[in-house]
């Protein structure tokens, strides 16, 4: 869903074109609207908000938040498709890597990949 409000075109009430200026922006009320709904949902369960190991979520938590900013951005210059084709794709030169370094994989890796 982020993905078609980042590259949809919107016309306002006088026919004029826009688009979502920031890309961090989409990715804050995200993560915004995500953390409110898990509280509710925690607090509604009788759960502690926070436990032991939460400050141990934030390192991966702060890159994820990241890596999606720079994938939005990069929606500006180049289409989705290529982008989830390259995401895709991604994995297969780490399979042939570690193929050659002697790790057996099946066939059904490779079909995957």
């Amino acid at each position: 869903a982020q993905e078609f409000i980042m590259t949809n075109v919107y016309r306002d009430r006088h026919g004029r074109i826009l688009q979502l200026p920031s890309p961090l922006f989409l990715v804050l009320c995200n993560r915004t609207v995500t953390m409110i709904y898990s509280a509710v949902l925690l607090r509604l369960r009788g759960q502690n908000l926070w436990f032991s190991g939460s400050l141990d979520a934030l390192p991966p938590a702060v890159s994820n938040t990241c890596a999606s900013w720079a994938q939005y951005s990069s929606l500006g210059y180049i289409s989705f498709g290529l982008q989830t084709t390259a995401k895709s794709v991604k994995i297969l030169p780490v399979v042939i890597i570690s193929s050659l370094r002697g790790k057996k994989h099946s066939l059904t890796d490779y079909a995957e990949c």
